[in-house]
């Protein structure tokens, strides 16, 4: 009677036994599975692609500050999408684009203490060479509002209503006859500064316009502020000119 006790208690030990080794091994399975599907997701996804279609060009690379002004439908110089702003990215991506840890201080009132959390931030910085609106020559216009008008969709998701009245800005600004006067080139820049500034100020207050209607009056405005800009240096420069006579 015994014997057959101990055999029992023996069998159930040995299917106790097998039974925590298969939980061990599902378990083991489980983790290498989960562990592969992290792995997976830290990686670059591979598309399909068309055989036989290459480019023609490298493709510019995009400011890390105007891809965050973008992607927020934010106002951002034009001069992130010249050359020189691509160049710049390019080169010094780490100085402009940048993963921080950064301390948290929870305060805890009740307990009379204070915990620390050790957080992860992603940051862009502002180029310090950036030029304003106003300050860019109309052939630098002419070479960023392309970039500028691609990136739209893909990165701030902008719909094609939009799109096309920024496309229309430009191509209305081209075709004014204003750019075929002595210092056109530079009224039509001052033009375009002005009138791309307004709009996002109206946007960001919800009142936007439709900026491809071209603004005769903002036009002549910004004559009388390129007049204003001459005449004032010609009026210090008269007067350094005297104050050396007089010296």
């Amino acid at each position: 009677m015994q014997t057959q006790a101990d055999e029992q208690l023996a069998d159930n030990n040995r299917r106790l036994a097998q039974e925590a080794r298969e939980q061990a091994e599902s378990e083991q399975r489980q983790r290498e599975v989960e562990v592969a599907k992290e792995r997976e997701k830290k990686r670059t996804p591979l598309y399909d692609f068309n055989n036989g279609v290459g480019i023609t060009s490298i493709p510019q690379h995009l400011h890390p500050y105007a891809e965050k002004r973008v992607s927020q439908r934010k106002f951002v110089e034009l001069w992130y999408f010249t050359p020189e702003a691509s160049q710049e990215a390019k080169e010094h991506r780490s100085t402009v684009d940048t993963n921080r840890l950064e301390l948290a201080a929870d305060n805890e009132e009740q307990k009379g203490t204070t915990a620390f959390t050790l957080l992860s931030t992603h940051s862009t910085r502002p180029s310090n060479n950036v030029v304003p609106d106003a300050k860019l020559s109309w052939s630098q216009i002419q070479l960023a509002k392309t970039p500028f008008i691609e990136c739209l969709r893909p990165t701030g998701n902008y719909p094609d209503k939009y799109i096309a009245m920024f496309a229309s800005f430009y191509t209305n600004m081209e075709m004014h006859n204003e750019l075929r006067k002595p210092e056109g080139a530079r009224v039509m820049a001052l033009y375009h500064a002005e009138m791309r500034r307004a709009w996002y100020l109206a946007a960001d207050h919800g009142e936007p316009f439709d900026l491809s209607v071209f603004s005769e009056t903002v036009l002549q405005e910004c004559r009388n502020e390129m007049w204003t800009q001459a005449h004032r240096k010609a009026t210090e420069g008269t007067f350094l000119r005297n104050s050396s006579n007089v010296r």
